[in-house]
């Protein structure tokens, strides 16, 4: 019976232990159509516009992705943008994003606590930055809330007024990167979408992601004055 038990503990150890030192790996597009790939030789159509693959052994793997780009007549057409090796390390969180036109953007990040989600407080107005309890602490929205205030900045008349109500919706809530990008998308200006997304950056749960939200952009210049404002925060 020992025997048995000690046997099960070991499978039980041997399993947590390889959990510990596999990898993340996450892949996207900021495209209206999900992807296809083909990891290690196996073909996937992802189901989603972003998908993670969890706990994968360490090591390095060829992929190949295919995005849907319009072809006039013929329509939708699957085309390869990237084909290469996939280096995955123990710890680690590979993220991958393909940009509309098939551009490739990679971000890696340690796995474990966001050191963000530790006691953090939503800053209100008249509040006392130095004192611990400003506002109360926010939670990250959750998804049915998330679609909720999706349709509401759907049904406002222009992006003026989207921008104007956001504030409201923003306090007291904590967004992960990819929703913040979805409502980005809600913005036809580039420029109103740019006041967006660096008025929701304080509101950013996995800060280190923000890069998801510059990929909503097509415009390289303004990707690029996004990132650089979020390297000046603090």
């Amino acid at each position: 019976m020992k025997s048995i038990l000690s046997i099960t503990l070991f499978c039980l150890l041997s399993v947590l232990v390889a959990a510990q030192n596999g990898a993340f790996f996450t892949i996207g597009t900021t495209g209206s159509i999900n992807l296809k790939i083909t990891l290690n030789g196996k073909n996937y159509s992802l189901f989603d516009k972003f998908v993670t693959f969890q706990n994968i052994q360490v090591g390095t793997y060829p992929i190949v992705i295919y995005q849907a780009q319009y072809e006039g007549a013929a329509g939708f057409v699957y085309k390869k943008v990237y084909e290469g090796d996939l280096t995955l390390s123990a710890g680690k969180h590979l993220e991958l994003v393909v940009l509309r036109y098939g551009k490739v953007v990679w971000n890696e990040g340690e796995l474990g606590k966001d050191d963000w989600a530790n006691q953090w407080f939503n800053p209100g107005s008249g509040t006392d930055f130095g004192n611990a309890g400003m506002a109360g602490t926010a939670t990250v929205m959750s998804d049915e809330n998330f679609t909720f205030l999706k349709n509401i900045l759907a049904r406002e008349s222009s992006d003026y007024r989207r921008l104007e109500i956001a504030p409201k919706y923003l306090n007291k809530n904590l967004f992960t990167a990819r929703q913040i990008a979805t409502l980005c998308e809600a913005y036809s200006s580039d420029y109103i979408r740019l006041d967006f997304a660096k008025l929701a950056y304080p509101f950013c749960y996995d800060k280190g992601s923000y890069f998801v939200v510059a990929a909503t952009f097509s415009s390289t210049y303004m990707r690029d004055d996004l990132m650089q404002f979020v390297g000046r925060q603090k």
